[in-house]
């Protein structure tokens, strides 16, 4: 396993992973193995079962936020009050539409890049990969079902949702498998980029956020699974603001293609 490709989650703010991936496609740098949580999930997948990226970008430009998914915080809120069975703020069928429309699962069986995607087992409260073997649209559903905000989904019965709660960048499996040059990306500047301190209750609420999303990969023990993989990171230069996480409408997924575009070209200039 030579090169492996980390995409982490962070909801709309996929459309980075995109752009990252169109410089890739421009330098001609093809991952033996993709790694990803959530949106990176997605985006793997679209990657490793032959997605062209011009389909991707259309695709990315087209899905705005009432057809990915349908609020329901009515239905959330009586259930909470009214102390019913949960309900999720927003329901994602027009999701599950989109992803059957798109993504070939024969394709992706038979695609000779490994696809592993993470899960949280709601159960075992632990992470479970799952490979382009087993993937199916219930295991894209899993791996995208963000907490609270959409309903989790069960695999053989076990109720699962999205990773991004401990491992929002699934680096693990790259390093398991052996790859000796790792591109991970984040959807968030923390960790690459200093930030200056929080002064208004928005800024803090922001950096709260994006704590969360690269909170697992800080922690992450590289000291014990030892590896010797030239591991190169791209990431936003600055912060997006957590309203960023749900907006799937034309004019970030522009913005956000173009900034994955050239943040990679800038920030991996020793791969062009």
């Amino acid at each position: 396993m030579e090169r492996a490709l980390v995409l982490s989650g962070g909801g709309a703010r996929g459309a980075f992973h995109v752009g990252v991936w169109k410089y890739l496609v421009e330098i001609g740098w093809k991952p033996d193995l993709i790694c990803g949580t959530s949106v990176g999930a997605i985006v793997g997948a679209g990657i490793a079962s032959g997605v062209s990226l011009e389909r991707m970008v259309r695709l990315w430009l087209t899905y705005d936020n009432p057809r990915m998914y349908r609020p329901t915080i009515d239905k959330f809120i009586f259930s909470f009050l009214a102390r019913k069975q949960f309900r999720s703020i927003a329901d994602t069928a027009r999701l599950r539409t989109m992803l059957l429309e798109n993504l070939d699962f024969d394709d992706l069986k038979k695609s000779r890049t490994r696809l592993i995607i993470a899960a949280l087992n709601m159960q075992k409260s632990r992470i479970d990969y799952f490979g382009n073997e087993t993937i199916t649209i219930d295991h894209m559903m899993a791996a995208g079902a963000v907490p609270l905000f959409f309903p989790w989904h069960k695999l053989k019965g076990t109720p699962y949702w999205d990773a991004g709660l401990m491992a929002n960048t699934p680096i693990r499996p790259a390093i398991e498998y052996g790859a000796k040059s790792i591109i991970v990306v984040f959807l968030s500047p923390l960790g690459v980029f200093d930030q200056p301190e929080p002064r208004t209750h928005r800024q803090v609420v922001n950096l709260i956020g994006e704590q969360f999303l690269y909170g697992s990969y800080s922690t992450f023990p590289f000291d014990l699974l030892k590896t010797d993989a030239e591991i190169r990171v791209v990431a936003p230069t600055r912060m997006l603001g957590l309203r960023s996480i749900l907006n799937f409408n034309k004019k970030q997924a522009r913005g956000l293609i173009a900034e994955g575009y050239e943040n990679a070209r800038d920030q991996l200039k020793s791969l062009g």
